[in-house]
């Protein structure tokens, strides 16, 4: 197997960031998209929880782009990936919810918590995914204290 050049390289990491911003639009718009008037209380919940579960992933996602390029930009650090991380999670939040209200549903600050706790949830599993082993069960811990914390919140 030859080893892969420098241009096949950046050529692969065009395509995951492609890929990864064409993933966190197609979850920021599901979530835009309220239950009906009248729906069933587990309707609500399951739409509750689905600000959890697609700002995971799309917290998941940000965090390993931005992990990618730890090379080309080694000031790049854990610290600052989880900070952009989250601050794209809560502006995602924030216009999602502004989209819902201006299509008629309501601008929901209980939504915008949960898809920041939902987005801690996808940085924990990214920085999961890329540490050492040793740190993973950390990573795991800090993962299902996220979870637990959507929970907790009432979701």
């Amino acid at each position: 197997m030859r080893p892969t050049t420098a241009a096949e390289r950046r050529g692969s990491n065009a395509r995951s960031v492609a890929g990864g911003i064409a993933l966190v639009l197609l979850i920021s718009a599901i979530v835009s998209f309220a239950p009906p008037q009248g729906a069933t209380l587990l309707s609500w919940r399951l739409h509750d929880f689905g600000h959890v579960l697609v700002f995971t992933i799309a917290g998941a996602t940000i965090a390993s782009l931005l992990l990618q390029f730890r090379a080309a930009a080694p000031d790049l650090g854990w610290l600052l990936v989880a900070a952009i991380t989250s601050l794209i999670g809560l502006a995602l939040g924030v216009l999602t919810e502004m989209l819902q209200d201006a299509i008629g549903g309501i601008f929901s600050r209980g939504d915008v918590f949960r898809d920041v706790l939902g987005t801690a949830a996808g940085i924990a599993a990214a920085f999961a995914w890329r540490v050492r082993a040793r740190y993973r069960a950390v990573a795991a811990l800090l993962l299902a204290a996220a979870l637990g914390a959507n929970v907790a919140a009432g979701i």
